[in-house]
């Protein structure tokens, strides 16, 4: 069931709802697939500060593929659950938020910028770019 005071990816979804130009009946998508993409990446995140504390070595290396098709079902699952779940209550979204104050939008639109940023830095850590 969808929860409106579920702030993050609900107000993250309807700030990226409306950056989409494209008015036809998948507008939200681009918005889920940025969302999958945050929620994915910050999965991965655990799964390297895992590796990186409690196991050394390759370890996983010889199930690599299998990893690697799993992760991306699992990718794909996700983005198909988060179309569903935001796209059918943007509604309420909406009504919530439309006459949002500047300063607000601002301060949310900061955290929403950070947090993209914020979810690259332990996979750039651990590849040491």
């Amino acid at each position: 069931m969808y929860n409106p005071n579920n702030f993050f990816f609900s107000y993250f979804y309807y700030r990226l709802y409306h950056l989409n130009s494209n008015k036809g009946d998948f507008q939200g998508f681009p918005a889920a697939a940025v969302i999958t993409l945050i929620q994915s990446l910050a999965i991965l995140d655990v799964g390297i500060f895992i590796m990186e504390v409690f196991v050394r070595g390759p370890v996983l290396a010889p199930y690599a593929r299998q990893i690697a098709y799993s992760a991306t079902a699992l990718g794909f699952l996700l983005l198909f659950l988060n179309y569903k779940k935001y796209n059918s209550n943007f509604d309420k979204m909406e009504e919530k938020w439309r006459g949002e104050a500047r300063k607000s939008r601002r301060v949310k639109g900061l955290l929403i910028a950070l947090t993209v940023v914020l979810v690259f830095v332990p996979l750039a850590l651990v590849t040491k770019l």
